[in-house]
């Protein structure tokens, strides 16, 4: 295999291979035709390019101060601080007084016989108005694509190139390595060291005291000065074998668990990577991908936002003690935005300026087409560590429309399910993950699917026939040891998105959680389409009957509750209370030859078959011991959807018209749903 050529020296700038006269000649006319179209000024500023005419832009200058070689890649178009300034705008009006951590993310620049790698440096003249933090590059600058324009030495000069652009910037420019930029073509390949001395090491020096790179390796971390931020930097290329990569190996992993145990109180993290290891991203469902280490890595975080502990495959951690405060996973690789919340973790996926084609976005993601010359694709994230609020502000290709808002801010602990707690996976299997751990069994192969609404995969019951015998499900024995923990009451948690053909309203009785054959109780719809929750009690069951019917496609939230001492059982629809009912007595259990519970269906009979199958969604199946009161109520509701229970006071009786006050201010509303008032959603029952 041929060696790579030596890693530039400290402080050598690299000299820029000089265009042809072609090349030349094409940007004169693009960059005339941009001045000519975008005008001259930029916010008071002269532009860059005036016609086809080249004059001294700010780039240039600080280029020529730091003697590197000035030429024509130095030009910035003057849409670049347009559209810096456009977006810097919005910035504004949404940080206010706050102080606010910002930094932009350049992404998947895949240059390959394109001049892409020009966006690094026009991103850094947008720091002239932002006054970034650091900047970061998440890797895929696209060493490994080769040009059959270029000599062997190509990624050579793309490594050049792009370092050149990013010394520009006077203060950190973070990089996390990619897959496509390790295999350096032409039968080369380039190691973590290459990277490392190419990248990485140029900033141990001002920064030595806040900027630690594990030595030869493309991971570390950052400490922001003055600020309780630090920013890790993680190599989701965690093997050296060309092929094999999206993985983080178990050095790395090590690394991590420490680094995220001794973090100081109060101290913000923000994780960068180049891959996704989270079900949002874009490769993760390709076959040959390799990713032996990353469930590891999501386990490890959603533990740390948890304080819990954990162990697999040998790497063990402990995070009951840990002080840090989690903003977020943010990762390029995918070529699209997205955003879930998942177990208390962000994950942030930014678009980068790779292509993609429709058919390949996945579970929701968002990409805005854009032309490279004429377009920046740049996404500045804006984070308020006082209030957890963290917004990435677009600037070039989409615009506006592709922000995205969330918040970190840690959520009241909800009660644990401590009887029966189903999570489903990928291939569609169900795991209790209740300290009980009941074995759920399966006839057929259910099926799952991601919803990037909730951020997870859910049972998929959509082919099931509403209220008919399924041919797959999965179901659990209800034992003893469960049984007799709650003949004292109980609270089962359900939230579904039912589903159905056409627009008329199916009539058919089905089960949501089927524990009823003589005894036991059951989460079912009625046959007029109505929820309806039914415990065995007092010698009959009892039917708590919502006023709501069921609505198509959309997910509702459902709990149910009894209590043997008061002697009331309820029913909440979206955190309120549904139906309640006096029924005091015992909870019967069914008989012995009929203790199957039934997940999305029912038990026929004592053949152990199902009926009345459920066709929609599932989501969560839970069962807590305690019978919850209407306030832990809501507050399942709210962790399980983020949206707070508001009860609107109205004027008037009809739900329809009339006055409500949300959050102190009076506005105008026609109907039940979900709202966003001043940046909040509201839920209007």
């Amino acid at each position: 295999m041929e060696s790579h050529s030596s890693p530039l020296a400290e402080g050598e700038i690299p000299s820029i291979q000089k265009e042809t006269q072609k090349d030349m000649q094409n940007r004169r006319e693009f960059l005339g035709n941009a001045a000519r179209l975008l005008g001259a000024a930029v916010i008071g500023k002269p532009a860059c390019v005036l016609g086809a005419e080249m004059v001294e832009g700010p780039i240039r200058r600080n280029a020529a101060k730091r003697g590197a070689t000035a030429n024509t890649q130095d030009e910035i178009p003057s849409f670049v601080m347009e559209q810096a300034a456009e977006t810097f705008q919005r910035l504004e009006e949404w940080r206010g007084d706050e102080e606010t951590l910002l930094f932009p993310i350049l992404t998947d620049v895949h240059t390959q016989d394109k001049e892409t790698w020009r966006h690094i440096g026009w991103m850094v003249e947008t720091d002239k108005i932002f006054h970034y933090d650091f900047m970061a590059n998440l890797g895929d600058i696209g060493l490994n694509l080769g040009s059959p324009h270029s000599n062997a030495n190509y990624s050579d000069q793309i490594l050049k190139l792009t370092q050149e652009q990013m010394m520009r910037y006077k203060g950190p420019f973070i990089y996390a390595a990619g897959n496509h930029d390790w295999d350096g073509g032409e039968g080369r390949h380039l190691t973590s060291q290459n990277l490392h001395d190419t990248f990485q090491r140029y900033w141990t020096g001002k920064y030595k005291k806040y900027y630690h790179i594990v030595d030869g390796k493309v991971y570390g971390y950052y400490d922001i000065p003055k600020k309780n931020v630090r920013v890790i930097i993680l190599n989701s290329q965690g093997t050296e074998t060309i092929g094999e990569y999206y993985t983080y190996g178990n050095e790395q992993l090590e690394w991590l668990i420490g680094l995220l145990k001794e973090t100081k109180p109060g101290t913000h993290l923000v994780l960068l990577s180049h891959y996704m290891p989270h079900w949002i991203g874009r490769w993760t469902s390709v076959e040959n991908v390799v990713r032996p280490t990353c469930e590891i890595l999501l386990h490890i975080l959603q533990d740390f936002a948890e304080r819990k502990k954990g162990a697999e495959q040998g790497i063990e951690w402990d995070f009951t003690e840990a002080q840090g405060i989690l903003a977020g996973l943010f990762c390029g690789d995918s070529h699209a935005n997205l955003q879930v919340r998942d177990h208390g973790v962000n994950y942030y996926i930014t678009q980068g300026l790779g292509p993609v084609s429709p058919s390949s976005l996945l579970y929701g993601q968002k990409h805005a087409d854009f032309d490279y010359q004429t377009t920046l694709c740049c996404d500045v994230i804006a984070i308020k560590p006082a209030s957890r609020q963290v917004k990435s502000f677009r600037i070039g290709a989409g615009g506006k429309r592709m922000d995205m808002e969330f918040s970190y801010a840690e959520q009241e602990a909800r009660p644990q399910a401590d009887l029966l707690d189903i999570t489903f996976a990928k291939s569609g299997a169900a795991t209790d993950i209740s300290p009980m751990v009941n074995r759920i069994s399966k006839t057929g192969f259910p099926a799952a699917v991601f919803d990037n609404e909730l951020g997870q995969y859910v049972y998929d019951g959509t082919r099931s026939e509403w209220g008919t015998a399924p041919d797959r499900y999965h179901y659990f024995d209800m034992q003893d040891k469960i049984w007799n923990q709650i003949t004292d009451g109980f609270s089962l948690e359900c939230y579904v998105r039912p589903s159905w053909s056409g627009e008329e309203r199916p009539n058919s009785w089905c089960s949501i959680l089927g524990y009823q054959q003589n005894g036991g109780f059951g989460m079912v719809v009625g046959s007029d389409g109505k929820w309806l929750f039914q415990p065995h009690i007092g010698g009959c069951y009892v039917n708590l009957k919502s006023d709501a019917l069921t609505v198509k496609d959309r997910w509702t939230h459902l709990v149910a509750t009894w209590n043997r001492e008061s002697g009331k059982a309820s029913l909440y629809v979206d955190g309120m209370l549904a139906a309640q009912t006096d029924c005091p007595g015992e909870l019967k259990a069914p008989d012995t030859s009929f203790r199957r519970c039934f997940l999305g269906c029912d038990l026929r009979g004592a053949d152990g078959a199902a009926e009345a199958a459920f066709r929609g969604q599932i989501a969560t199946l839970r069962l807590y011991r305690d019978a919850f009161t209407p306030n832990e109520v809501a507050k399942l509701f709210e962790t399980a959807t983020g949206l707070p229970v508001v009860q609107v006071p109205r004027e008037r009786q009809s739900v329809h018209e009339g006055t409500y006050n949300l959050l102190g201010q009076n506005v105008q509303s026609y109907q039940h749903g979900v709202y966003i008032h001043n940046g909040k959603k509201i839920l209007v029952k």
